[in-house]
């Protein structure tokens, strides 16, 4: 019986962690689906010789607008979501992205250190959708002394639904 659970055992690990982000939002019906604008975003970056990481202070701040919609298109306020953010392997191992809550005044600004949900590798950010069917959550990357990689990943009503994004600082190549 041990051999048998043991391929497995990643597969049901998964589903129950994904069963454990449902909080008291609605399910999602079946056809349901999340998007997230942008989708993709790619920074090109010119490292300068002798960059020191620990004085680095060139970063860039970006919007995010998560949507839950049911088949029709209509908005699923309320939907539970789980959000984290993971680099991809060996591309660094400093905290070069930070998940904020656009919860302030001014869309799309950093209106106070308060509005940190999540930083790499802490488990994730959990919210809901407003009554619209959309959350906002700003990312700050890194852009001064490290190439990298990493996602975005956003899961819904208890992992019913799943988009992810994929984000990157590359070295401009000019």
């Amino acid at each position: 019986m041990r051999n048998f659970l043991k391929p497995i055992a990643p597969v049901l690990a998964s589903i129950m962690l994904l069963q454990g982000c449902q909080g008291d939002g609605d399910a999602a019906p079946i056809g349901s689906r999340i998007t997230v604008v942008p989708s993709e975003v790619t920074w090109n970056i010119t490292i300068p010789p002798g960059c020191d990481p620990s004085t680095a202070t060139t970063f860039v701040d970006r919007l995010f607008v998560i949507n839950a919609n049911d088949p029709d298109g209509s908005p699923l306020g309320e939907t539970d979501l789980l959000i984290t953010l993971q680099l991809a392997e060996n591309t660094s191992t400093s905290p070069v992205m930070i998940m904020y809550a656009d919860n302030g005044s001014l869309s799309g600004v950093v209106d106070d250190n308060d509005e940190i949900v999540s930083e790499l590798g802490d488990g994730g950010y959990r919210t809901n959708t407003n009554d619209e069917g959309v959350k906002r959550v700003l990312v700050r990357m890194e852009l001064s002394c490290f190439t990298y990689g990493g996602t975005m990943a956003v899961h819904g009503s208890g992992g019913r639904l799943f988009q992810s994004v994929n984000l990157a600082v590359e070295e401009d190549e000019g």
